[in-house]
């Protein structure tokens, strides 16, 4: 079934301007007063771009297919990122027309996001289309970065570990130097560990939150001298973490690193990827989660067995099919 079931406008908040709130009418307050504007039925563009998206993970996202990936030493598919992010334009959704993106929103995200969650897909897109794609945007003047991101031509990760939420942001742990001979204008080093970073591995630009002078967040090539991406045996290995290591890696300065922005991110950060997502992984990761695989503890497995008053079964009876 394409897009939600059918609400009623009502009791699941669907109004048109101007209709009466019950909760702010005067039932509750006497008042009368209009209340906001709720839409949430998709409309024919959002309906279209899932029908398309969920034609080609059908097509290339099989349940046998991400299995066997997760098994290789390179568990996230390239081929079906590419695709998503150029020819569907996944990678540009939340980037302004102007900068070349499709000047969508969080809406056209969450539909992206659902349909990759139902097949628990291999790709950065939650990494890349939305937290780092974001992060950007936050920091301003980011015009030439955004139009790579947003026509496929470069994938981006924010380098914090999953498990930082938006109360619960990590300390700095990447130092600033300042260049070295030879280091472009307004250039800096940095130095430091992270652990524990989702769709890192297949990033060609980490976004660094780092502390110096000027304090913020630092743009590093991935595959600069200096650079080292060390995997780990995640419970999901279709979003395989890893830590990252920097060693005196040259980076430019790209604005601060909190301000309006931290909530959102923060937010999509420990966010799955889709409602979808739960009833995949419990087919897939009996048997890829061998002893001693390292996870965080929101991604441990639930303890009991599925069935009544298991949280993965209420997921799936409310979540879009």
């Amino acid at each position: 079934m394409e897009g939600p079931a059918p609400v009623t406008a009502v009791n699941q908040g669907t109004m048109n301007e101007g209709t009466t709130n019950p909760a702010t009418g005067p039932g509750a307050s006497g008042r009368g007063r209009p209340g906001p504007s709720y839409d949430l039925l998709y409309g024919e563009a959002e309906t279209q771009l899932r029908s398309a998206v969920r034609s080609l993970l059908d097509d290339k996202a099989s349940w046998r297919d991400v299995l066997a990936r997760t098994e290789t030493p390179v568990t996230y598919d390239a081929g079906l990122w590419h695709t998503l992010a150029v020819e569907v334009g996944c990678a540009g959704l939340l980037i302004p027309e102007s900068m070349g993106g499709a000047g969508a929103g969080y809406r056209e995200v969450a539909v992206v996001a659902e349909e990759l969650g139902r097949t628990v897909a291999p790709v950065p897109f939650l990494g890349s289309a939305v937290v780092a794609t974001t992060a950007l945007l936050c920091a301003g003047n980011q015009d030439e970065l955004l139009g790579k991101l947003a026509s496929g031509a470069v994938t981006a990760a924010l380098a914090v570990p999953f498990a930082a939420g938006p109360d619960r942001l990590p300390p700095t742990s990447v130092q600033l130097a300042g260049p070295e001979r030879g280091d472009e204008p307004d250039s800096y080093r940095l130095s430091g560990k992270v652990s524990g970073i989702a769709d890192a591995l297949p990033a060609d630009v980490l976004l660094v939150p780092a502390d110096g002078v000027p304090f913020g967040l630092y743009v590093v090539n991935a595959s600069a001298t200096g650079v080292g991406k060390a995997p780990i045996t995640s419970l999901d290995m279709t979003r395989q973490l890893c830590d990252l290591h920097l060693d005196g890696v040259p980076s430019s300065h790209r604005g601060p690193a909190s301000g309006r922005g931290d909530s959102r991110i923060g937010t999509v950060r420990t966010g799955r990827a889709g409602p979808g997502d739960d009833r995949r992984l419990r087919q897939i990761t009996p048997s890829v989660r061998p002893a001693g695989r390292r996870f965080p503890s929101h991604q441990a497995p639930a303890r009991g067995p599925v069935g009544r008053g298991d949280p993965g079964t209420s997921r799936r009876a409310v979540g879009r099919k």
